[in-house]
């Protein structure tokens, strides 16, 4: 089933972060209580979490792009460092 039929909106780095930052204003009024701090907390490290594994799919995908187009060179990144270099 789609996420258009199950009533789910499909998840965007842009909410995402939109919504962090929203997080980070509440957490940094410091007006909530406990349970609500750690809640919005909770919520933020998954969102930071799921935002990461979002871009580093984005940076693989360019890379794979541009080994296929011949814009890099084998062994080399997108910042033109030997992909064995630390």
């Amino acid at each position: 089933m789609s996420d258009a039929a199950s009533g789910v909106r499909p998840w965007k780095l842009e909410e995402s972060l939109s919504r962090l930052e929203e997080i980070v204003v509440r957490l940094d009024r410091g007006e909530l209580t406990l349970e609500e701090g750690l809640t919005l907390y909770e919520e933020g490290t998954l969102l930071v979490k799921r935002a990461r594994e979002a871009l580093e799919e984005a940076r693989l995908r360019v890379e794979r792009l541009n080994r296929t187009t011949g814009l890099l060179e084998p062994g080399q990144n997108l910042v033109g460092l030997s992909e064995d270099a630390d």
